[in-house]
């Protein structure tokens, strides 16, 4: 049984009711409400793990209670259910950040998969963000008890901590930027430093008690550990040292060692679950983590020293990736989503946030991205649009490509023209050898109907046997060859299970005082005109 508690709003009393029942046998705590208005009140006193609801209710729509929720608990995962698969409420549903949507009757089996996916993500970001904050009071342990600094590959301080700058008397600003001789001690041999500096550059940890000299003079003794940082490539990229009075060697020693765990604890977790990468200013990977290798399918060593395009989709067009850039070499933060192409040729997308790499010196080296993957969220905008049969786009995108083409060709004095099709006699496809072999027909249909479709046309299906091309830049006589190629590639085509079938078409061109409605009502005029003369023919 799941560990949640889930507030479920339906106004349908049955459904209610006997989705309750079912989910209760698998969760530990559900709570129904037919009433949205009521659910509302209640949230905060039942403060639920997920709000399952309903699109279309009295008094207050899914749509607004899932807005009112997000104002009093905006992380609160929602699933939203519907029986209407419309586009528009997709869009909303992907505007207020909805985890999932399903459309009804609704799988008890997905439904309960979905709980457990948002419950395992909750439970990652809980278990982050603890990892997270334990990190943070180990180093706030550090600072608080040792002497702590940083210094580049040539020896200069880059990084000191309070103490250090109270125990050498120097402030930061006088430390930063000069090498730790700044506190050498005079009786202090140079073999002495010798050694350490033959030591920390063979890559190995350096430790011993150094005498050093404060501002005012006065010596001092401190137990010091100095180590080198190492890049993947094994390259020593800074030194980090940690210093204690004597009497405080071994348990300096201990917390330096309890960090050092957590840390490469803290540090796996990340580099297992965040998706993230770094390249250099021309966009060569310098880095990337476990999470973005499992998602690309590349091994780390096939994409370190390699360029980003490696991962581009071919068919993300130029522009965008030049805004992109535009926008990071301005040293700005660049979010956005980006398909890319793993090494098997699928294709993913992920919501990415690009920001520039600064050194210690505040000069840009390189770029860091934190990707997360949202191909789930993707797939879902694209049903939203795709007619489920044929693969075409549906009736609602068609509408919606209208009421950009219309007015761009309108504006700009270029010919448009569409093509109405429908198949001949499919009414007796279906009742000679059933809907099964219709579907199939229609399906066949659609392959043909892409025949020589260039990037910009769609083809999308209108309804029932019904399809509908439209072709921007592209006049009568334009559409008119298209359609006869249709005609006769369908014509000469031998459907399974049916044999030869034929196809009668419509077509026009947009006019001045054209809408929508006038133009496709002339291509629709056609086809009727060509189905009365004998079908199997374009008319126009």
């Amino acid at each position: 049984m799941l560990n949640l508690k889930l507030m479920l709003v339906e106004d349908d009393d049955e459904l209610r009711e006997r989705l309750g029942k079912i989910l209760t046998r698998k969760i530990s705590a559900v709570f129904l409400f037919a009433n949205p208005m009521e659910a509302l009140e209640k949230f905060e006193e039942i403060n639920p793990d997920i709000v399952l609801t309903d699109v279309k209710m009295p008094q207050m729509s899914g749509l607004e209670l899932i807005g009112a929720i997000r104002q009093i608990k905006p992380e609160t995962p929602i699933i939203l259910a519907s029986a209407f698969s419309h586009s528009s409420y997709f869009q909303q549903a992907i505007r207020l950040k909805v985890e999932h949507f399903l459309i009804k009757p609704i799988d008890v089996d997905e439904l309960i998969s979905e709980f457990r996916r948002i419950m395992d993500n909750v439970n990652l970001d809980l278990k982050f963000t603890t990892q997270e904050k334990l990190v943070a009071q180990y180093k706030r342990i550090v600072d608080v008890s040792c002497l702590v600094s940083k210094a580049d590959i040539h020896g200069k301080i880059t990084y000191v901590n309070e103490k250090f700058s109270q125990l050498s008397g120097y402030s930061k600003k006088e430390l930063i930027g000069e090498p730790h001789n700044i506190v050498r001690h005079p009786d202090v041999p140079s073999l002495f430093f010798k050694n350490i500096w033959e030591t920390i550059l063979n890559k190995e940890i350096w430790q011993g008690i150094i005498k050093n000299r404060a501002k005012n003079g006065q010596s001092y003794y401190v137990e010091t550990t100095i180590a080198p940082v190492l890049d993947e490539r094994n390259n020593i990229i800074e030194f980090i040292s940690l210093r204690e009075d004597v009497t405080k060697l071994i348990g300096a020693i201990e917390d330096a060692q309890r960090l050092e765990k957590e840390k490469k604890d803290y540090l796996a977790l990340i580099d297992d679950n965040i998706i993230s990468s770094s390249t250099d200013l021309n966009g060569v990977i310098t880095s990337v983590s476990t999470a973005f290798c499992r998602m690309s399918q590349y091994a780390p060593q096939e994409l370190l020293g390699q360029s980003y395009h490696l991962l581009r989709d071919p068919q993300t067009s130029q522009k965008f990736y030049e805004s992109l850039w535009q926008t990071i070499t301005k040293n700005e933060k660049w979010n956005g989503e980006i398909k890319n192409v793993a090494k098997d040729k699928t294709s993913y997308w992920v919501f990415a946030s690009i920001t520039p790499i600064m050194n210690s010196e505040g000069i840009k080296i390189g770029y860091t991205a934190i990707e997360q993957n949202i191909t789930d969220k993707k797939i879902v905008e694209e049903l939203a649009i795709r007619d489920h049969l044929t693969g075409l786009v549906n009736r609602s995108r068609l509408d919606a490509i209208f009421e950009y083409e219309i007015p761009q060709s309108l504006r700009y004095k270029t010919p448009l023209s569409i093509i109405m099709i429908d198949i001949d006699y499919f009414k007796s496809v279906n009742d000679t050898y059933g809907h099964l072999v219709g579907d199939l027909v229609l399906q066949e249909l659609s392959a043909i109907l892409k025949i020589d479709k260039r990037e910009a046309d769609t083809v999308g299906r209108w309804g029932g046997e019904e399809f509908l091309i439209i072709l921007p830049q592209t006049d009568i006589n334009g559409a008119r060859t298209r359609a006869e190629k249709i005609r006769l590639a369908t014509q000469s085509h031998i459907f399974a299970s049916v044999g030869s079938q034929t196809v009668s078409l419509g077509i026009a061109q947009l006019e001045q005082n054209d809408t929508d409605a006038s133009f496709v009502g002339r291509a629709d005029s056609a086809l009727y005109k060509a189905k009365n003369m004998g079908r199997n023919r374009v008319m126009g």
